[in-house]
């Protein structure tokens, strides 16, 4: 049996037709360019409707995102410092819009960074406002902690309060809207 028998069959030639008119060069089946040009422009009026909507729900995304590393920043100091029996504390700057952990050295009273993940400084994004009542936020030796509140403000819209309320593990997230 020959290459070309197996290829194209031994049928009655359907195939064989087909290929034929589908490759025809003077074959007429083919877009316009007025039709291509349609398209594009369709495509692009729907792209510039939908990106603004997505770039607004990521920047509220990196906004909870935020409020939650904060959160669980200041569980897991409370933690460390059951554990390890000695203070840390979590520093808030409100100018730079940043906070990150830090524990008691050798040297009491003086604190340094916590190495690895959790030392590194977290930058809020610059569309977020940080209000905090105090600088730093003490975690003691029995998991207690400093009382106070750190508000994230979303664009005037949405406002997270955090609560630290001095017990260990309790802390309160509340949620605002803000209709204008």
């Amino acid at each position: 049996m020959s290459f070309r028998k197996c290829f194209m069959g031994s049928s009655s030639g359907r195939f064989r037709e087909s290929f034929k008119v589908f490759f025809k060069k003077d074959s007429k089946k083919a877009f316009t360019l007025i039709e291509l040009l349609i398209v594009v422009v369709i495509v692009s009026i729907l792209v510039v409707i939908t990106v603004p909507r997505f770039r607004g729900s990521f920047e509220f995304i990196r906004f909870e995102n935020s409020v939650r590393n904060f959160t669980k920043l200041v569980r897991y100091g409370q933690d460390l410092a059951v554990i390890y029996r000695r203070h840390y504390r979590l520093k808030v700057e409100e100018r730079e819009g940043a906070f990150w952990l830090e524990h008691e050295g050798k040297t009491k009273g003086r604190f340094e960074k916590v190495s690895g993940k959790w030392g590194k400084k977290y930058f809020i994004p610059s569309f977020v406002d940080l209000k905090t009542d105090k600088k730093e936020y003490v975690f003691y030796l029995d998991g207690r902690s400093q009382t106070g509140e750190v508000e994230f403000e979303f664009r005037d819209r949405y406002t997270y309060t955090v609560k630290l309320l001095g017990t260990r593990g309790h802390v309160e997230i509340i949620e605002e809207t803000n209709r204008q």
